[in-house]
């Protein structure tokens, strides 16, 4: 609980509380609801991909708690909290380029071409997500709203590793076998992002949630030459919520 805590505090979780507190009049307090929501994330880690490079889009599971705080006939705020499963799958069977090679009978390197077979790498991560969903509807006996608004994702652990099984220059040279890279500890600790989604209601209780994400700056920290380029969270949220009472 102590780590929460300073989580919160030090990455201005506290500021969703306050923006609730602040904008629902007292009158609305009485008609506050809670309820839960779960689903499925699609989609996947977007960045730059080499030619012939291939990904795939994966499904995730996302289960959340949230509260429901009417502001006025149109406009509800709807805050939660979710353990958010998010990753991405990545291949290059065949690259060709060319690389500084150092041959015992060359006091220098010299550029050589080279094939580059069996590039494979994946991404896993866990976040505990914070979504400030703002949900307007259009009429107020309608079943549909529009939602939207920021999201904070806190890192709880994550995989990242790139795999290359050989490298051969020229046509018999091989430089190196079954490599693997493990660049998981370069994630950032922290997910900024924005969301834009809707919420559709069968009835008073139940509801359809459908919502896009999209991170706001690079998943990894900049500092390695390979991760200079954005790499953003995007996906796309499907799953059903019930609220009580």
């Amino acid at each position: 609980m102590y780590l929460c805590h300073m989580i919160l505090k030090r990455h201005i979780w506290y500021s969703y509380f306050w923006i609730v507190c602040c904008m629902t009049p007292t009158t609305a307090m009485a008609q506050i609801t809670w309820g839960a929501q779960i689903g499925t994330n699609f989609g996947s880690v977007v960045g730059p991909i080499e030619e012939g490079g291939k990904g795939r889009l994966k499904f995730y599971p996302n289960a959340a708690l949230l509260v429901r705080v009417p502001l006025s006939d149109h406009w509800t705020l709807q805050p939660q909290i979710s353990h958010s499963y998010k990753g991405a799958d990545y291949s290059l069977p065949l690259r060709e380029d060319s690389m500084w090679v150092k041959l015992p009978i060359w006091a220098n390197p010299i550029r050589a071409p080279y094939k580059s077979y069996g590039l494979n790498g994946y991404m896993k991560t866990h976040y505990l997500e914070m979504p400030l969903q703002f949900c307007y509807r259009w009429h107020t006996q309608g079943k549909s709203e529009l939602t939207f608004g920021p999201q904070i994702g806190y890192l709880l652990r994550g995989e990242s590793q790139l795999t290359q099984d050989s490298i051969v220059v020229g046509n018999n040279f091989l430089v190196f076998r079954d490599s693997t890279s493990d660049i998981s500890s370069e994630y950032r600790r922290m997910d900024y992002g924005f969301l834009l989604g809707s919420n559709i209601w069968f009835n008073q209780h139940f509801f359809l949630n459908t919502r896009a994400t999209c991170s706001l700056r690079s998943i990894y920290r900049k500092e390695e030459e390979t991760l200079q380029d954005n790499f953003l969270n995007f996906f796309l949220f499907l799953g059903i919520g019930i609220v009580f009472p």
